[in-house]
């Protein structure tokens, strides 16, 4: 047994040898200072119709943006009848290490394609009359990068003979694509929102987007709730500062409210912006986040979710509402959950409806 042992930390710690991380570019680029003129006006792009669910243009973003590989990366638009905007973050997990960067869920070349899901279900339908965005401009943020849309570094990993340099720039391209709908008129209501990784992403962009957009926001987060691990390594609060380098795209008063939660964050917003309206959809016992990804079990993870959202909603109960149920699925706003999952009565649908028409509850299943 002893010399088993032996043998198996001797494996792991040689592993541990050839993995290994380096910063090539520790900050990739400045966003506020990319030319998007090159891009297409909104207004020659045709109005989307609703009776066959949703149609898309493709918009490259203009050099320096890329995908995760470093190949040229793109944003999906529909433009919708209102003078409404929603500006969606795509979700697909993160990668900080040669492995997770390999096999992470989404790969670090983006495609898009008008799928059942993206054409038929949740809020990207057009043709579902209890759709809140069944009239609105979308602009669909694809996710490639593997930082939850908020990186802005390149990093070179190493696995034994093996390497792999990624483009962690998502917040580069996320700020360029905002820019550029922001150039594209005066729009009424504007809502921020994403999925898991994407969810992930309003953390930081409800600050980016307030300011770039220079008027109140709402925004939705489903299924991102901006915790790190306290347990694997590869997503811990230091592994993802040292390989997206996100922080350095904060004010750098705003680093003092982070603690070791990114989701602090808003407080810094909040402080700043008092006109913002956040929600944040979640199932308490969420599986693929609180399991898979910060590694607590489902009643740990439920615990943490709620001491952490009933403290921002104390801080903030003028712009922080939760819509939580005591379930363990995974995300609901491209599912047709969104139009069957309910609090106290109120679908989670009506929820987003009260959320953009001023009327904003906190709904909590326990």
């Amino acid at each position: 047994m002893v010399i088993m042992l032996l043998v198996v930390c001797a494996t792991q710690a040689t592993a541990l040898s050839f993995s290994k991380k380096v910063v090539v570019q520790e900050y990739y680029a400045d966003p506020y200072s990319v030319d998007v003129s090159s891009m297409p006006s909104l207004d020659s792009m045709p109005v989307d119709k609703p009776y066959d669910g949703i149609d898309w243009v493709k918009v490259d973003l203009p050099e320096p943006c890329v995908s995760g590989d470093g190949s040229k990366t793109f944003i999906m638009v529909s433009r919708g009848s209102s003078n409404n905007l929603l500006v969606y973050f795509e979700g697909g997990g993160a990668c900080t290490d040669y492995i997770t960067c390999k096999f992470m869920v989404t790969t670090l070349h983006p495609e898009f394609s008008q799928s059942v899901l993206m054409s038929k279900l949740g809020i990207f339908n057009r043709a579902n009359p209890l759709n809140p965005f069944k009239d609105w401009t979308i602009v669909y943020i694809p996710y490639g990068t593997g930082d939850v849309h908020i990186g802005n570094r390149v990093m070179k990993y190493y696995f034994f003979k093996y390497s792999k340099t990624v483009y962690h720039v998502g917040y580069v391209n996320a700020v360029v694509a905002m820019r550029w709908i922001a150039s594209q008129g005066n729009f009424e209501k504007i809502v921020i929102a994403g999925s898991s990784a994407g969810g992930y992403a309003t953390v930081l962009h409800t600050l980016t987007a307030r300011e770039i957009f220079g008027k109140s926001i709402v925004v939705i987060n489903d299924a991102g709730p901006g915790l790190v691990s306290e347990r694997d390594p590869k997503f811990t609060f230091e592994a993802s500062v040292e390989s997206w380098g996100w922080t350095q795209n904060l004010p750098p008063d705003a680093l003092s409210y982070l603690g070791d939660e990114p989701v602090y964050a808003l407080a810094y917003t909040f402080e700043k912006y008092s006109d913002i309206i956040y929600g944040f959809f979640e199932d308490e016992r969420d599986f693929v986040i609180g399991v898979a990804f910060l590694k607590y079990s489902q009643s740990e993870f439920k615990k943490k979710l709620l001491e952490v959202t009933s403290d921002l909603r104390n801080q903030f109960p003028d712009n922080y509402y939760r819509f939580l149920v005591d379930k363990s699925m995974h995300t609901a706003l491209e599912l047709p959950r969104v139009y069957w999952l309910n609090v106290d009565g109120i679908y989670l649908f009506q929820w987003i409806e009260k959320l953009i028409g001023g009327q904003p509850v906190d709904l909590v299943e326990t």
